[in-house]
């Protein structure tokens, strides 16, 4: 009993570590009969986000989520449909962003089992999708925002017995692989796997796990595989069977031996019912308020904030300001370390670190759309490495007017950590 609640102590400490950095493991469900978006936080407890406008999966293998942290969006399918919706709504109907949509590419007469997000460096990422008779694709983009086919090939020639279904999907960029969960959903023990690929030969894998329980002998034994989750900062692969989470490090292979997992443990069951996992990042948040002096014009919406998650391997990650005085400089400067309390600075607060000194990115100009509409964007393109995870920074732009003397206007901060989804 005791050694089973240190089992259960651990996938908790885990699940917080995780959520201590603001992410989230993030997933579609069905929560009292009602699908939902929903998020496991601290301690392993649950907590519905938003309804995304699906039904049920009909089989007990269909669906999977995915996160989108260029946009801030959630993939969700319950096997016949697919649907985007942002990740910012909280409570209520989920707020759409790709409307519900037939699953693009898949095998025919097949279901989605399985989505995961590639940032592969590119300013659109890639959606991947896992099909019930095994067709694995890294799916094109139709529009900014919905998915179009990709390019399909097969898993099942490597399935374990033709009674085994792709039921989960994951990527670890910095690992270069895409794993992907087969089980036997029709009764009896479920033979869990789980297989690894390069993502450069998806459906050729070089790695299998065959996953049992929590621990040899203290439970929950998972049932079916429905979704996978791997978070590259802590090489944490996450495993459920719908109402238990199982978090374990994961093991490439090297130096002769083969991959493995080790430390596995569980959370006690949920409430809902999940059939997709993902890895939800931390959110940039702001300090203070924006100011400027005359002769600068007053412009009170004036802000800087992010878009997207500053996670790694985010090639299109920026800094924008809005609502500022238009055809104007701006100069972008990056503090490296957390927000702080604030410092009096020109018209206003200066949130960064002062030691060692922030430093600046090329000057840009606001744009010509009118007064008060002036906008800029600054690319500031998060690496693939994992070095970089946890690290803290921050951002907050100088705005000069013309005028004898000049005005000079200061934006709110913007904080970040750079984290994994």
């Amino acid at each position: 009993m005791l050694r089973s609640s240190l089992l259960l102590v651990s996938a908790a400490t885990l699940l917080s570590s995780v959520v201590a950095q603001g992410e989230f493991i993030l997933g579609g469900a069905v929560d009292g009969g009602l699908p939902v978006i929903s998020r496991h936080i601290a301690g392993c407890a649950e907590f519905p986000l938003c309804g995304p406008l699906l039904g049920a999966p009909p089989t007990p293998w269909s669906g999977g989520t995915a996160y989108n942290p260029m946009q801030r969006v959630v993939f969700d399918s319950d096997g016949l449909s697919l649907v985007g919706v942002s990740v910012l709504t909280y409570g209520g109907t989920c707020s759409v962003t790709c409307a519900p949509m037939s699953p693009p590419g898949i095998t025919p007469g097949s279901l989605v089992t399985g989505l995961a997000f590639e940032e592969d460096g590119t300013s659109t990422g890639a959606l991947w999708s896992l099909d019930s008779a095994g067709g694995l694709q890294r799916l094109g983009w139709q529009t900014r925002s919905c998915p179009g086919p990709g390019t399909l090939c097969s898993i099942a020639p490597f399935l374990p017995s033709p009674n085994h279904i792709p039921g989960g999907l994951a990527i670890s960029e910095a690992h270069g692989l895409v794993f992907y969960s087969a089980s036997v959903f029709t009764g009896g023990a479920p033979d869990n796997w789980v297989f690894a690929a390069p993502l450069a030969n998806p459906c050729q894998p070089t790695c299998s796990l065959q996953v049992g329980s929590c621990n040899p002998v203290f439970g929950p034994v998972l049932g079916p595989i429905t979704g996978l989750a791997f978070h590259d900062c802590y090489d944490m692969l996450v495993l459920t069977d719908g109402i238990n989470t199982m978090t374990t490090t994961f093991v490439p292979a090297r130096g002769g031996f083969p991959c493995s997992y080790v430390a596995p443990s569980c959370c006690p069951p949920t409430r809902a019912r999940f059939h997709g996992i993902c890895i939800e990042a931390r959110h940039p948040s702001t300090a203070g308020v924006s100011c400027l002096s005359p002769p600068c014009p007053s412009c009170p919406s004036m802000a800087l904030s992010a878009v997207g998650d500053a996670v790694i391997g985010n090639g299109n990650f920026q800094i924008r300001l809005d609502y500022a005085p238009q055809n104007v400089p701006v100069a972008l400067l990056f503090g490296l370390g957390p927000c702080t309390s604030g410092a009096p600075f020109a018209c206003g607060q200066i949130y960064l670190p002062l030691a060692p000194p922030p430093v600046s990115l090329p000057t840009g100009f606001t744009s010509s759309a009118g007064p008060c509409l002036g906008s800029v964007s600054f690319p500031v393109p998060v690496p693939l490495s994992v070095a970089l995870c946890f690290a803290q920074f921050s951002a907050q732009a100088a705005v000069v007017c013309t005028g004898t003397p000049p005005g000079l206007g200061l934006t709110n901060a913007v904080c970040l950590s750079i984290t994994e989804s």
